[in-house]
């Protein structure tokens, strides 16, 4: 599937997730007292992203190409890069976001844990992993794997999160 065509996808898919993580967010947000939010994210615009324009960061397991980091108009933060992992590299750390997750699966196969369970994502594979999900991910083949993340971070989230390590930071 065209790589193009998976962002414009995927793109299409977080004004949902988003309104789904702002209704749980708010209804969290209303239950504790109210925590001020401060933007400090760069603003995005509409845009398109080249593949071979997007430069290429070396990493112990592969490699990894930026795409876009800032606040949109109706998130705090919006990231996202393409990531590639070089054949038999091992399960990553167990990771837990306060942000929604879409990672697809652009080439390769994908081992990926979520909340304990294991399951396989193989080329054009969308994988939503939710906020506070623990999850990891491994590539058992013998072939590298490439595959989108985006993270979409809304305002109660964000908010949440710097208040949460401000507290770790006190004590």
């Amino acid at each position: 599937m065209n790589h193009s065509l998976l962002v414009r996808l995927t793109l299409l898919v977080f004004p949902l997730l988003a309104s789904f993580a702002q209704a749980e967010t708010t209804t969290q947000a209303q239950e504790s007292k109210s925590i001020p939010v401060h933007k400090t994210e760069p603003r995005l615009s509409s845009s398109v992203f080249e593949w071979d324009q997007l430069p290429v960061q070396k990493t112990a397991t592969g490699e990894r190409r930026e795409i876009v980091e800032g606040s949109t108009p109706t998130l705090a933060q919006f990231r996202s890069h393409v990531t590639t992992l070089n054949p038999g590299v091992p399960w990553s750390s167990l990771e837990k976001h306060t942000d929604e997750e879409v990672v697809i699966v652009k080439e390769g196969t994908l081992e990926y844990e979520i909340n304990g369970r294991t399951q396989t994502a193989s080329a054009g594979a969308v994988v939503l992993v939710f906020a506070g999900d623990v999850h990891r991910l491994h590539n058992r083949g013998t072939t590298p794997v490439t595959y989108y993340v985006f993270h979409a971070v809304t305002a109660e989230a964000k908010a949440s999160a710097e208040h949460t390590e401000k507290l770790a930071a006190t004590k």
